[in-house]
This record gives structure tokens, C-alpha cells and sequence, in this order.
């Protein structure tokens, strides 16, 4: 007989996301950009059915668009080091692709899931010649929803799941590559 200790049980919700950005720059201080590409999003969170009953739930989904828009701008330049600020939407509607309960797998076509998020930031960046290396703190909120109809679930009913970020402060770090015209890369950590 094996006990399963939920409790020690991280809860994660993780987005991956590979997309293309088009930004309009004015006067080399404002940037107005969009972003437009495919992602996942993998998840497992820890539920409470009653007194001291809990269940643990995985969610994966992907396969699907996901988009965000915003601006940024620069206040303050030092020579090479930028101050700047700027506020962004993203929203994602991925298709579910596996739904599980306690590792049973549940019927994911009933299911949707919904995620959207808005963050402000100000930051810190230093410009070479090719890279510019940038550090920032951000402030954001971020809410998904796994909505399910009124299906039976294996003898198991679901209300919908509210999910928020636990933090709405953090940090970024990532460094962008560009010639300078027409071609940038940009990495980043949050």
C-alpha cells in the first residue's frame, strides 16, 4: 500500500510560446508592437472536493495561436543605458489536448481552456553595438479558466477552475540581438 503526499506537490501553470513580432518604432523612443504565434500550456494544480479530500489535477493543451499587443517607451537615456516602461495584453485559447484526474484521464472535448494576462513594466537596458542586454521589474495579472459543461466525468462532476498567478510582481532578464534594421532576436526569462 502507497501513499500519495499531495502536499508536497508543486503547482505550476507554464506557457510556452514560439511567435513573430512586428514593431513600429517613433522617434527611437516609442515602440508599438504585436506578436502573433503558436504555443502550449502545461499545468497541475491540487483541488479540494470536500473536508480532507483533495484530488490532483494535469492539464496539458497547445496547438492553437496565441497573440499580445503593447507599447513601450523610453524616459530616460544615459549614453548607452535606457530607462523605459511599458504595458502589454496576451491572450491564448489553447486547444486541450490531455485532461487528467489523479492520472486518469478525463474526455478533454468537453473542456476548454481560456488564459489572458496584462502586465506593466519599467526597465533597465545597456545598448552595444549588436546586443542589448536589459533587466526589469513587472507587474501583472494573470487569470486562466478551464470551463467544462455539465458532462458526466466518470462519475466525477467538475465545477470550472479560476486560476490567478500567485505573484503579481516579478522580474524579467533577456538580451536582444539585432543588425539594427530590419532582423532582431530576443531571449528572455521571467
Amino acid at each position: 500500500h502507497s501513499e500519495r503526499n499531495y502536499f508536497n506537490k508543486d503547482e505550476t501553470f507554464s506557457i510556452y510560446l514560439n511567435s513573430a513580432l512586428l514593431t513600429f518604432n517613433l522617434l527611437n523612443r516609442l515602440d508599438l508592437f504585436a506578436t502573433y504565434g503558436k504555443g502550449k500550456i502545461e499545468s497541475d494544480w491540487l483541488s479540494g472536493a470536500g473536508a480532507n479530500s483533495f484530488f490532483y489535477s494535469d492539464l496539458k493543451a497547445g496547438n492553437t495561436e496565441g497573440w499580445s499587443c503593447g507599447t513601450k517607451i523610453i524616459f530616460f537615456e544615459w549614453g548607452k543605458i535606457n530607462f523605459s516602461a511599458g504595458a502589454r495584453i496576451f491572450y491564448i485559447d489553447p486547444e486541450i489536448i490531455t485532461y487528467a484526474i489523479d492520472h486518469i484521464n478525463y474526455n478533454k472535448d468537453n473542456a476548454k481552456l481560456k488564459y489572458k494576462e496584462w502586465q506593466a513594466d519599467m526597465g533597465l537596458s545597456y545598448k552595444t553595438p549588436y546586443l542589448v542586454p536589459y533587466i526589469c521589474a513587472k507587474y501583472s495579472k494573470a487569470k486562466a479558466r478551464l470551463l467544462k459543461d455539465n458532462s458526466n466525468t466518470q462519475q466525477l462532476e467538475l465545477a470550472d477552475f479560476p486560476m490567478k498567478s500567485k505573484n503579481a510582481v516579478g522580474m524579467a532578464i533577456g538580451c536582444t540581438f539585432s543588425n539594427n534594421k530590419f532582423f532582431m532576436v530576443n531571449g528572455e526569462a521571467r
